[in-house]
């Protein structure tokens, strides 16, 4: 009875993750590059490279962090690249900005953008951000997209008046997995039930 009882449960806990996935941050995979240059602070060429972006580490400390070069003017934008050797589908994206939640100095006006060849993109529906003072952004898809390049598209870097530099600290974006992963998963849970029984 007790058997039958863990199993019954077993099944349930694998069914709710199978509905929500075994998601995974997939950003550290991809080649991360900006047209939007990197800052030099005080000639020390070491700190603010957009890699910094998908390196783990989700505070602004202006080292292990991206900052752009200074907007040459008021209709300056900014942008962060990601691209994979193959396609990936995704349904969540978080964005970890440069200051404490109210702080003027996180990206204000930004969406995501998605590319099947790098050059001509499509804007990731309902993803478009105006007026945001949050240091956590997180974007859930409605729909999950496959595709092998995303970008940050920033058109406010910061809620002030004037053009400053863009700055993330962290970028991360999870994939969905394979049917087949989760199905490895549901039996290697399975098999654990089963053998602790024994």
């Amino acid at each position: 009875m007790k058997m039958k009882m863990k199993f019954s449960f077993l099944v349930a806990v694998l069914m709710v993750f199978s509905a929500t996935g075994w998601a995974a941050n997939i950003a550290p995979d991809a080649t991360i590059t900006t047209t939007s240059g990197e800052y030099v602070w005080s000639g020390h060429t070491e700190y603010f490279h957009v890699e910094f972006v998908a390196d783990g580490d989700t505070a602004f400390n202006g080292l292990a962090a991206w900052c752009s070069e200074r907007g040459a003017s008021s209709t300056s934008t900014f942008e962060v690249t990601l691209e994979w050797d193959s396609a990936v589908t995704i349904d969540q994206i978080k964005l970890y900005n440069a200051g404490a939640d109210g702080s003027s100095s996180n990206t204000s006006d930004f969406r995501y953008q998605v590319s099947s060849d790098g050059s001509v993109w499509t804007d990731v529906a309902n993803s478009a951000v105006t007026g945001n003072t949050s240091q956590v952004c997180t974007f859930d898809l409605a729909t999950a997209i496959t595709t092998e390049y995303l970008r940050l598209y920033i058109t406010e870097p910061v809620s002030t008046d004037i053009r400053e530099h863009a700055r993330v600290a962290e970028i991360e974006v999870y994939e969905v997995p394979e049917p087949a992963t989760l199905g490895l998963l549901s039996l290697g849970g399975i098999a654990g039930l089963i053998r602790r029984r024994k």
